[in-house]
Parts: C-alpha cells; structure tokens; sequence
C-alpha cells in the first residue's frame, strides 16, 4: 500500500468520525503522522474492513488501549511512561 491510499483512506473520515476516534486517545502517544485512532482506521481499512466495520473496530481498540494504560496506572508497580502498545 502506498501512502497515498492511506490518504485516501483517511480522507473518507468525517469530522465527527475524527472526533470520536481520537476523543481519549491522546494518552496513547504519538503513532506519526496519524493519531493512532486513525493509524488503525487505516490499517482494518487497507486490510479490506468495510468503511463501518473498520470505524467500529478502530473505535474498540482506541476504548480498549485506554482502559488498559489506566488499569496499569492502577497497579502498585505503576506504568506512567508506558505507552506503547
């Protein structure tokens, strides 16, 4: 795939589909040039995923990757500066 499909995946984004993909996903860190809601979008996208499946599966992963950086935090080791996933 080339970066420019990735753009045009991209591009097929709303602004509230933005929105909702990248609403709690600051504390994931950086993925480059998309924030990593949008890196996976993408990624189910060029895996073939329909526009609708890919936007839910990308918004399940964004939810799932919080919880868990906040469950780390929860532990008495700690996990501040964990953030990759």
């Amino acid at each position: 795939m080339t970066f420019e499909k990735s753009w045009e995946f991209y591009r097929e984004l709303t602004a509230s589909d933005l929105e909702r993909l990248n609403k709690s996903t600051h504390l994931l860190g950086d993925f480059g040039y998309w924030s990593p809601g949008e890196a996976k979008y993408i990624s189910y996208r060029r895996r073939g995923f329909a526009r609708t499946d890919a936007l839910a599966y990308a918004i399940a992963w964004c939810t799932n990757a919080v919880e868990q950086y906040e469950r780390r935090l929860g532990h008495d080791t700690g996990a501040e500066g964990w953030r990759a996933i």
